[in-house]
């Protein structure tokens, strides 16, 4: 899917689909504060800006995180590689 297709602001369900992973997943990814979020109506949503840093960094922490010694998370996005 490419950028200019994606809506600015996707669900767990959205972003779960596009990356090949269980919605629980993409939960507990924001739950780490590995993939930045926010609540709209009850429902988390990701900023699309969000969601390309993500897949382009490959399921890691934030930069930051990654300088303060944060550890790679299990899953990651190209699981048929």
């Amino acid at each position: 899917m490419l950028s200019s297709e994606l809506p600015e602001e996707m669900t767990v369900k959205e972003v779960a689909k596009a990356l090949g992973v269980r919605y629980m997943t993409v939960l507990r990814w924001i739950g780490d504060e590995w993939l930045e979020a926010f609540k709209r109506g009850g429902q988390w949503r990701i900023r699309r800006e969000e969601f390309e840093r993500f897949r382009r960094e490959g399921n890691r922490p934030k930069k930051e995180e990654e300088e303060e010694g944060g550890e790679f998370i299990e899953d990651t996005i190209d699981q048929n590689n």
